[in-house]
């Protein structure tokens, strides 16, 4: 985004364009389509946003890890055909930087959640697998209003993700806790030891595809 709009100053100048109408076009620049898009679900802050490879999840990450008080942070990543079926790049990502970032609650979904779950917990965060956005939005609501929420989505799964939080909005904000109210756990523990170099990290099998539906 920083690039683009490096560029789209340089033309408007080369346009003749003044510095303050270019500013007014950025600052009424909204496309609500779920990159880094903010909402209010009841008093807590959620921002949506988008990351497709291991740059885009650090810069995602560096975003989170300004924010040093409590926060949920949701990593929901697929591997349909515009994803790319390979997922192995998860690995290339700083997650080691998030653990680091002070107290979180950490949530991994999408067709390859449980694969996510698995290099957070070699990163030391010890996340829990959700079923859909729906079911995450029903776990969020169990935790205190002053929380920052951070929903990180790859290519497919991220239009899933904007349609639950939009509906929420639509509906006044307010979700449901999940069912039996049990709070999820925060990032606790010892640092899980990653696989010694030229060994196979460890990988959901195949099968598991099927049983974390898009989010």
């Amino acid at each position: 985004m920083v690039y683009n709009l490096a560029a789209v100053s340089v033309a408007a100048s080369l346009l003749g364009c003044t510095n303050e109408a270019l500013q007014k076009a950025v600052d009424a620049f909204d496309p609500q389509n779920g990159r880094l898009q903010t909402y209010d679900l009841a008093g807590r802050r959620v921002l949506l946003n988008l990351a497709k490879n291991p740059t885009g999840f650090n810069q995602n990450l560096k975003i989170v890890a300004q924010d040093r008080a409590t926060k949920v942070v949701a990593f929901f990543v697929n591997d349909k055909e515009a994803d790319g079926r390979d997922v192995s790049w998860l690995w290339d990502i700083d997650f080691e930087e998030l653990a680091q970032a002070g107290p979180l609650t950490a949530y991994a979904g999408g067709i390859r959640g449980r694969d996510m779950a698995v290099r957070l917990k070699y990163a030391g965060i010890d996340a829990q697998t959700v079923d859909n956005a729906d079911d995450l939005l029903h776990r969020i609501a169990q935790q205190p209003r002053e929380v920052s929420v951070y929903i990180i989505a790859n290519y497919t799964a991220l239009p899933g993700c904007k349609a639950a939080l939009d509906a929420a909005v639509a509906a006044g904000g307010e979700v449901e806790p999940a069912a039996g109210g049990a709070r999820a756990r925060a990032i606790s523990g010892r640092r899980a030891r990653r696989p010694a170099k030229g060994r196979q990290a460890a990988r959901t099998p195949l099968s598991s595809r099927t049983c974390s539906p898009t989010c």
